[in-house]
């Protein structure tokens, strides 16, 4: 966390009456160094909501700062004036309130109180956004030996800005460059073809990196693992990962004819089950995916038609247009072919079992491996020539691991969380978005959406 400092001072925000009276309470420590210290000019008012000054008081408000013996002075900042709204607590005064209250908050041992002045009402955060619960809460972080401050306060809302994350690019024999053409990424190199692109992704071997704010150069995996009601909203604590991985997958040859394991069976496969489903972002012409088996093809035809090498005329195929999308549960056989631009929505596993590589060769000039055994145990055989599916109102997907919505929105209008408490993620599949703190995300981008985020803004329909 950040801090605004001027002048020797904290700067606190004057609240505007008639503040809602629902009351927040909770009691944070930190240890702090100068160069934790920032001053701003930009206005806060609307990233935190704060309540009036008499409830400010009945919550007991308390500093108690300390000088920690053999650290650094803070340096001074160059004057401002300070706001004539503001009431200062003189250092005596500080240090007889910290000494009345002493039982209920000692502040750390060994320690001399120094000459930093507080105005009136709360803590202002910079680039934070931690809605904590009615319940005391307490937070240590230690970055340094310099300024030890506890706080007592209350208040009432905070916004998290959007957090966008850097791809990490793959390489697969099926791959191109689209992903370089149609959303203008910078690939990791000029020839190679690149398959897929993992958006948001917390696998062991694979991270997500936030690109920007107070969070960069986390991995999703710390935001999930530290921050995760505070970023992502409750109900999670079954999972010890992000539960969910998002790509974008660019296809200029088919992919092989593949499954995923179900539920059932997968930990006895030693894989992950892994359900899933595809939004078409763009597409060629006639391009064709393969999702579940033609009419009358049995367990025993399908065997057969992979020991002669014919699985493909086994499997139904459809020729979707662009913004078109399929549900893929687990056990579902399903291929994509040529000529695709795919966001894939999908469990956070990486389990497939491939039944059939049209008989070609991988990057390293060998016939990539298949799984076959796993494969005939995964295959919902009575899974017969699906359709493309239709969107139920906005809603193009729903399942216990993930739903998908697609919204339109006009020049203007703005987008927030479909539920305050819990996070989303945003995917631009055309126009072009605006944050409250001035960044524009492009067509291809993927947005994480924390809990009670500030809104995003339409800047093209």
């Amino acid at each position: 966390m950040r801090f605004i400092k001027a002048q020797q001072q904290i700067h606190l925000l004057d609240p505007k009456p008639g503040r809602p009276t629902k009351e927040h309470l909770a009691e944070m420590k930190f240890r702090l160094q100068p160069t934790d210290f920032q001053f701003t000019d930009r206005p806060l008012a609307s990233r935190m909501e704060i309540l009036d000054h008499q409830a400010t008081r009945d919550a007991s408000l308390e500093f108690h700062t300390a000088h920690i013996p053999g650290a650094m002075q803070p340096p001074l900042a160059k004057h401002r004036p300070q706001p004539s709204h503001a009431r200062t607590v003189e250092p005596q005064q500080a240090t007889k309130h910290r000494r009345n209250s002493h039982a209920k908050h000692p502040h750390p041992p060994s320690a001399t109180a120094t000459n930093l002045r507080l105005t009136s009402a709360v803590f202002c955060f910079l680039q934070c956004a931690t809605n904590f619960t009615s319940a005391p809460l307490e937070v240590n972080r230690t970055i340094g030996p310099s300024l030890a401050l506890q706080c007592r306060f209350k208040y009432f809302r905070c916004h998290m800005d959007p957090i966008t994350f850097t791809p990490l690019y793959m390489q697969r024999v099926w791959g191109g460059r689209e992903l370089e053409r149609v959303y203008g990424r910078q690939l990791p190199d000029a020839t190679n073809p690149f398959g897929e692109a993992w958006e948001i992704v917390d696998r062991e071997k694979e991270q997500s990196i936030v690109e920007s704010g107070p969070f960069a150069g986390k991995s999703l995996h710390e935001l999930w693992t530290h921050h995760r009601e505070e970023i992502f909203g409750s109900g999670y604590a079954q999972h010890p990962r992000f539960p969910i991985l998002i790509k974008i997958l660019d296809a200029r040859d088919d992919l092989s004819i593949q499954v995923h394991p179900p539920v059932a069976l997968a930990a006895s496969l030693n894989g992950e089950p892994k359900t899933e489903m595809w939004f078409i972002a763009d597409c060629d012409p006639g391009a064709k995916l393969y999702v579940g088996l033609k009419h009358g093809v049995t367990r025993e035809a399908f065997e057969a038609a992979i020991a002669n090498g014919t699985v493909a005329e086994c499997v139904h195929a459809v020729s979707p247009s662009h913004g078109d999308s399929i549900f893929i549960a687990s056990g579902r056989l399903h291929a994509i072919g040529a000529g695709f631009l795919i966001h894939e929505i999908q469990q956070n596993s990486d389990t497939t079992y491939r039944v059939f590589d049209w008989n070609r060769l991988g990057l390293d000039g060998k016939p990539r491996e298949l799984h076959v055994a796993e494969s005939l145990a995964s295959i919902d055989f009575n899974d017969f020539e699906p359709s493309m599916d239709q969107a139920n109102g906005d809603t193009l997907a729903a399942c216990e691991y993930f739903k998908t919505d697609r919204k339109s929105l006009k020049a203007g209008e703005s987008l927030t969380n479909p539920n305050a408490e819990k996070f989303s993620i945003i995917s631009v599949v055309d126009g072009a978005l605006k944050s409250s703190d001035g960044r524009h995300f492009a067509k291809g981008q993927f947005i994480l959406m924390p809990k009670a985020s500030s809104p995003l803004i339409a800047e093209q329909n």
